[in-house]
């Protein structure tokens, strides 16, 4: 499941709107809907908003994303790399230290 489908299907769980879901994660719905459609990549922050939102472990919207979304600028940015890769699960961590050593 890909990461849009997989963020929908928990607001369905829920019976949430966008703009809910944006709302408890501390985000503009317009946001929201950029990286559903796929128009945007998520920070750190998105995935920290989402985890609020839907009160589960951050480690969890990052494995869901299946580290296809680790933005650009935290490839430059080491602190922002660090916090991704601190609250990956082992095997997303494996994923990311090949990537990071890519760039």
């Amino acid at each position: 499941m890909i990461f849009s489908e997989w963020l929908v299907a928990e607001l369905d769980k829920r019976g949430w709107s966008r703009s809910e879901a944006a709302r408890r994660g501390g985000f503009s719905a317009s946001m929201f809907d950029k990286v559903v459609k796929g128009h945007s990549k998520p920070g750190i922050k998105f995935f920290q908003g989402i985890s609020t939102a839907l009160g589960i472990p951050i480690s969890d919207v990052i494995a869901a994303s299946n580290a296809q979304y680790i933005p650009d600028e935290a490839v430059h940015n080491l602190q922002e790399w660090i916090n991704i890769y601190k609250y990956a699960p082992p095997e997303t961590q494996t994923e990311l230290l090949a990537l990071y050593a890519l760039t």
